[in-house]
């Protein structure tokens, strides 16, 4: 098994099998996911699906894909990768997101991968939807007849020329923090029935509660719009991950900036779509961490962790400890003397073998 890149999130099932996908730029630009046995090396991996990419020269960048209990979905988008600019960047002196373009005027195809067979689920037909970036899967699930998609979108590419680590230098911080693009957490719902019978010009998403669209626009496609739920900023999503992805699920934990002055956490419920929210001045948060109580009955019975630096001059990092349930503080554990980078993702892992 040969790929050229990989994703930076990977997914794993409870058994530990390992579920991944990259680009493959040899010939024709493809996308391939594969496969790795709980237990086996990287090397052990098997290909399940090739989707050959649209553009011959130019495959969509992706950082993140879903999986389902039976599907694979990854969102090939009009952010592109440039193999010739990739192929010349040392040359030229340029850095990666330099051969990244933007076509705002293509759209965004969903593409829905049966994880049994590795094939294309109606192969005669896109599920598309207007331009929009995106880099972060929340979560996915299978509901009836219908697959519901979530995640942090934007209204374009702009963020990725924003968050260079001289914009978050002491004195860019507050200006890249007041500009830098706001995502929104959105929910698309893919009909999975949709068949050459299929009506056009209706909407085929009867979900209560939700303002997402599905319409057969022509004979081989289907226009989708979001139900866009939580408008403030909601990046690096969590949720409760071992028992809910992949998962018919309420809640994800995300990091807001909301302004150069408030950066938060945010709790959002997706069912009904109101939210809960932590911010303290002078406190930038990581990564929301998700850790489920172990003898919970309930999804959001746990705790949420994150790495809390302070812009106040004296004052120690902390490890903030919020309830998962009321998203209050219980506590915090304050690290006197130690410098805490900031980060963009990190785990939780139940336990650490070390050696002396």
């Amino acid at each position: 098994m040969t790929i050229s890149s990989a994703v930076a999130h990977v997914h794993w099932d409870r058994d530990g099998t390992i579920h991944n996908m990259g680009h493959v730029y040899e010939g024709h630009p493809s996308y391939c996911i594969f496969r790795v046995p709980a237990g086996s090396d990287f090397k052990d991996g098997k290909v399940v699906s090739t989707v050959k990419s649209r553009w011959k020269f130019n495959p969509g960048y992706y950082h993140s894909f879903s999986v389902t209990e039976n599907y694979y979905v990854f969102v090939e988008q009009p952010l592109v990768i440039n193999i010739l600019k990739i192929l010349t960047c040392r040359i030229r002196g340029i850095s990666i997101p330099d051969c990244l373009d933007y076509w705002p005027d293509e759209k965004v195809i969903f593409h829905v991968i049966d994880k049994a067979t590795g094939e294309k689920v109606h192969e005669s037909f896109e599920y598309q939807s207007d331009a929009f970036f995106t880099f972060h899967h929340v979560n996915a699930f299978e509901d009836g007849d219908s697959l519901v998609l979530d995640l942090c979108t934007y209204n374009d590419a702009q963020v990725i020329k924003k968050v260079y680590m001289k914009d978050f230098s002491e004195e860019n911080v507050e200006e890249t923090l007041k500009n830098l693009p706001k995502a929104m957490l959105s929910r698309f719902v893919l009909p999975l029935t949709v068949n050459q019978q299929t009506p056009c010009d209706k909407n085929l998403i009867e979900m209560p509660g939700s303002k997402a669209t599905a319409i057969r626009t022509t004979d081989t496609t289907v226009q989708c719009t979001p139900d866009v739920i939580y408008t403030k900023g909601f990046e690096l999503p969590t949720v409760s991950y071992d028992l809910y992805n992949g998962r018919q699920y309420r809640y994800s934990y995300g990091f807001s900036i909301q302004s150069e002055k408030v950066i938060a956490l945010v709790k959002v419920d997706l069912v009904s779509k109101t939210s809960l929210q932590w911010d303290s001045p002078g406190c930038v948060p990581s990564e929301p961490i998700f850790v489920p109580d172990p003898n919970g009955s309930e999804e959001d019975d746990g705790v949420v962790l994150s790495a809390v630096n302070s812009v106040t001059e004296g004052e120690a990092p902390f490890l903030l400890v919020l309830d998962g349930k009321t998203f209050t503080e219980r506590a915090r554990v304050q690290f006197p003397g130690v410098q805490i980078n900031r980060d963009l993702h990190g785990f939780f892992r139940k336990t650490v073998e070390s050696q002396l």
